[in-house]
Parts: C-alpha cells; sequence; structure tokens
C-alpha cells in the first residue's frame, strides 16, 4: 500500500483530504474491469490492517449508508477531474446555456471541447448537411450512410455527442434576424460562421446584449509558385466591456470568394477550436490570463502566436 501525503490539505468532494492511496497488484488483471473489482481489492487489503488492530471489524456487515446524488451532465463519471482534485475548478465551466453558431470545421471541434465541460446545455445552430467533403473536417469519423445521407449536421453531431453527456440541442436553422433571439438567455456564445454578413449580425446582436461571445476563423492561401498552403487563424473575445471591437472583426460578403477559394484543413480548424476553448476558460478564470489579448493570431510560416 502507498500512501502519498498531500503537502496542504487537498478539498475533494466537499472534504479536506490529506492523502490518496494507491495499491495496483501486477499484473492488474480483472481488478480495473469493474468498479466491483476495485473496491473489493482496497476493501481486502485495507481491512487486513484494521483487523489487526481490531480482529473484530468487518466491511461485510450490515450498517447503514448515506447516499448524495451530484446531479451531472456526464453519463459516466469525469474520474480524472476528482482524481486531481479539481472540482472546483471545473465548477467554474458549469455555464446554465452555452450555444455554437456553424458547426463546420472550426465549430464542430469547439463542440468536442466544450461537451467534455459541465455546462447544463450546448444549443448547436447550423443549416447545413454532412457530406463527404465537410466529414473530412469534423472531429472523429461517421459511417458511410451517414457521410452521404444528406442529414442536418446538428442532428448527427446531437447523436453522436449524445452518447456521452445530455443537454445537447439541436437547431437545424442559419441564426438570422428571424431567429437571433433564441441567443437572448445565453451566457457565452461561439459565433464560427464563414459568411461576413451574418457574423455581423450575429456579433452586433450579441455586443447590444451584453452576451460575451468569441469569434473564430481561418484562411488559407495557396503559395502557387512553392505549390504550398499558407495558413492562418483568429480568435477574438468580446465582452461587455470590449463591445465596440465588433467594429474590427471581418464582416464583408465574401460568398463567391468563400465557395471557390474557402480550404479547410482540420488541424487548423483543431487549432482555431482550442485557441478559442482555451481563451474562453481564461474568461470564465478557470486558466490564469496575464496579458488579457482581445485577440489571438496564429500564422503557420511563423510558427508563432501573436496577440492584441
Amino acid at each position: 500500500m502507498v500512501a502519498t501525503v498531500y503537502p496542504v490539505p487537498q478539498k475533494t468532494a466537499g472534504r479536506d483530504a490529506l492523502c490518496y492511496l494507491s495499491n495496483k497488484p501486477e499484473p492488474i488483471g480483472d481488478m480495473l474491469c469493474s468498479y466491483y473489482n476495485k473496491l473489493t481489492h482496497y476493501i481486502n487489503k485495507l481491512e487486513t490492517y484494521v483487523r489487526a488492530i481490531d480482529p473484530n471489524v468487518s466491511a461485510r456487515r450490515k450498517g447503514s449508508f448515506a447516499h448524495r446524488d451530484i446531479p451531472s451532465v456526464f453519463h459516466y463519471p469525469n474520474s480524472a477531474t476528482a482524481r486531481a482534485g479539481l472540482e472546483a475548478y471545473e465548477a467554474k465551466l458549469q455555464l446554465n446555456k452555452v450555444a455554437i453558431v456553424g458547426l463546420g470545421g472550426t465549430g464542430s471541434y469547439i463542440l468536442d471541447g466544450l461537451a467534455k465541460t459541465s455546462v447544463v446545455e450546448i444549443h448547436l445552430y447550423d443549416g447545413d448537411v454532412i457530406e463527404p467533403h465537410n466529414a473530412f473536417r469534423v472531429p472523429g469519423s461517421m459511417p458511410v450512410d451517414i457521410v452521404y445521407g444528406k442529414r442536418k449536421k446538428t442532428e448527427v453531431l446531437k447523436e453522436i455527442f449524445s452518447q456521452f453527456r445530455v443537454g445537447i440541442h439541436s437547431h437545424a436553422d442559419n441564426v438570422t434576424a428571424a431567429n437571433i433571439d433564441q441567443l437572448n438567455d445565453c451566457q457565452f456564445v461561439f459565433i464560427a460562421v464563414d459568411h461576413g454578413p451574418s457574423r455581423a449580425l450575429i456579433a452586433g446582436h450579441l455586443a447590444a446584449m451584453g452576451i460575451p461571445f468569441i469569434d473564430v476563423g481561418i484562411g488559407v492561401d495557396k503559395v502557387a509558385e512553392a505549390m504550398m498552403l499558407h495558413g492562418r487563424a483568429r480568435v477574438s473575445l468580446i465582452t461587455s466591456e470590449t463591445r465596440h471591437l465588433v467594429n474590427t472583426l471581418p464582416t464583408a460578403d465574401d460568398a463567391d470568394e468563400a465557395m471557390y477559394g474557402n480550404i479547410q484543413l482540420a488541424e487548423l480548424n483543431s487549432l482555431n477550436a482550442n485557441l478559442a476553448l482555451i481563451r474562453y476558460k481564461q474568461h470564465l478564470q478557470f486558466f490564469t490570463d496575464e496579458e488579457r489579448p482581445n485577440s489571438i493570431n496564429y500564422k503557420c510560416s511563423w510558427n508563432q502566436i501573436a496577440h492584441q
């Protein structure tokens, strides 16, 4: 039995823990295949030491047991957070309602990370369908019948992530002036659209409502003479204190350019999403944030992340 003593007490499940115990047999065998096997293994180990002091002690007698239900959005426990003693940290991420507008390459990766936090409701907005070209830039994989089934992105992604947690809500429509009021009770919004006028509409509305949001974007240019690609990514955080920065966001109508030249690559989409998620968690004071940048920019050719 190995006991590691914490230098200072760690708050775990509302209690101060002074140490943690670990005893994993070699080979582990069936010990970790179920919680029953794991618990009985530790009971047998601990009971041996206790009975050396008092032979009448037994863990197998009837007794009282108080069970405290802690509501969770997850279908199985986040044991890594519990083991690290991060419950109080994780609680900062437990917002009631967050929306992702646009479930393309970047938006779908934002969902992948956001779904692993304790936010109660995640609302997905996108009127597009799953097709082979966009299936290549979303997390994981999908069966062929889904890829060619012309099903709405939000419905497919809701099904996928509902295997992991509850609280995923599908809205298989683009956000327009007709339905933008649905965002009014959100505590945070991610804008991941590639249409400038739509960005202007949504960002302007959220700023007016005082709802904090992050706007993301990537760009890929062909360097024809070198047969290489120049990639970049941007993350902009707008809060009630910086709502004037809405005017700096790209809002031009570039529909034609996007139709024929909007190159999307999974590695840039996922990088863009992860930078957005880190910035989101900084906003919620989960991660440290000394610089407090309004915008984060990555350029592939520089191998550097700049902020302003």
